[in-house]
C-alpha cells in the first residue's frame, strides 16, 4: 500500500480478508522510497549526509510502525515511532564571528531496519554529517542511525578556523532517544559536555 491524495492504494488485490482467522503482521514506514524494498532481514536506511539543506533533516527522520491483527473492517491504528536518534548540539559563542556550520563526523549514516521488531544493525563506514540550524536559535540537529560504542567528533567552523571537539567516552545513540552536547566557544577557551 501507498498513501496517495488521502488514502491508502493497494497494489494488488488484498488477500488478507481470506480467512479471517489468520494474524496479519501490518508494517509500514515514513518517509516513502520507491526504490527501497522491505525484506525479511529488514530496510536498509540511510541518513541524508548534509541535513542542513532545505528537505534533508526531515528526509533523514525514519518513522516506522508495526502491528498484527486478524482481518476487520474497523480502522487499524499504526502507532508510529522514531526508528532513529536525534542529535541536539547547542553552541554558546562569544567569538566575534557567526558559526557557520556544525557537523558529526566517525558516526554511522546507514543502517538495516527491522521494521517488524524495530531493531537495527549499522550498516558501511563512518562519516561525517552535516547539522541542520534550529530556527531563531543557536542550536544546531542531526538524525543518525541508532548505533553503539563510538566516539564522534563534533566539528564547528567559524570563520575560517574550524573547532573539534572529541568526545571522550564512548556514547550509545539509541531508537527515539535525544543526545544533547553544549560547546562553550569563548576568546580564551573551548569546552563541552555532552549527555544523552
Amino acid at each position: 500500500y501507498t498513501f496517495s491524495e488521502g488514502a491508502l492504494v493497494s497494489e494488488s488485490e488484498n488477500y488478507w480478508y481470506d480467512d479471517k482467522s489468520v494474524e496479519a503482521k501490518v508494517l509500514a514506514y515514513y518517509p516513502y522510497n520507491a526504490d527501497a524494498t522491505y525484506k525479511a532481514e529488514g530496510y536498509t536506511f540511510t541518513v541524508e549526509a548534509d541535513q542542513s539543506v532545505e528537505g534533508g533533516y526531515a528526509a533523514s527522520d525514519l518513522l516506522v510502525a508495526s502491528i498484527t491483527s486478524k482481518p476487520t473492517k474497523e480502522t487499524v491504528t499504526l502507532p508510529f515511532k522514531h526508528a532513529l536518534s536525534k542529535v541536539v548540539i547547542n553552541i554558546n559563542s562569544e567569538l566575534d564571528e557567526a558559526v557557520e556550520s556544525v557537523m558529526f563526523a566517525d558516526v554511522y549514516g546507514s543502517a538495516v531496519i527491522n521494521l517488524a521488531y524495530g531493531t537495527s544493525t549499522v550498516n558501511g563506514q563512518k562519516g561525517i554529517i552535516k547539522a541542520a540550524k534550529v530556527a531563531n536559535k543557536e542550536s544546531y540537529t542531526l538524525i543518525i542511525v541508532p548505533q553503539t560504542e563510538v566516539k564522534p567528533r563534533i566539528l564547528v567552523t567559524v570563520g575560517e578556523k574550524q573547532y573539534n571537539f572529541n568526545i571522550e567516552a564512548a556514547a550509545d545513540f539509541e531508537a527515539g532517544k535525544v543526545a544533547t552536547a553544549n560547546i562553550t566557544l569563548t576568546k580564551e577557551l573551548v569546552g563541552t559536555d555532552f549527555s544523552a
